[in-house]
């Protein structure tokens, strides 16, 4: 007779999408906070993450980023793309169906 152990699973909530006014007041920590939680893989090497602190994008800052600007902050094409992905995803979370 086979038994199964059923292993408890706990539901990880993905993180809201904040509107466009409420990112514009977050400071640089929360940013960075929001990013990690949306992107587990974001910042995984000390480097990158210390080039994003660098950069000091507080909300409104990042919701004016362009991959141009990411990179030229230091970041890899490849985590430009992905932040404006997330600056793409917060801007586009309202926009009024006509």
């Amino acid at each position: 007779m086979m038994t199964t152990h059923s292993q408890p699973t706990t539901l990880k909530v993905p993180p809201t999408i904040p509107t466009v006014e409420e990112m514009r007041t977050w400071n640089e920590e929360k940013v960075l906070r929001w990013i990690c939680r949306k992107d587990l893989n974001m910042f995984e090497d000390d480097d990158n993450l210390n080039k994003f602190k660098m950069a000091e994008f507080i909300g409104s800052a990042f919701l004016l980023s362009t991959i141009d600007l990411f990179i030229r902050s230091g970041m890899s094409l490849g985590r430009s793309i992905s932040l404006y992905g997330l600056v793409t995803e917060v801007k586009s979370k309202f926009i009024p169906s006509t």
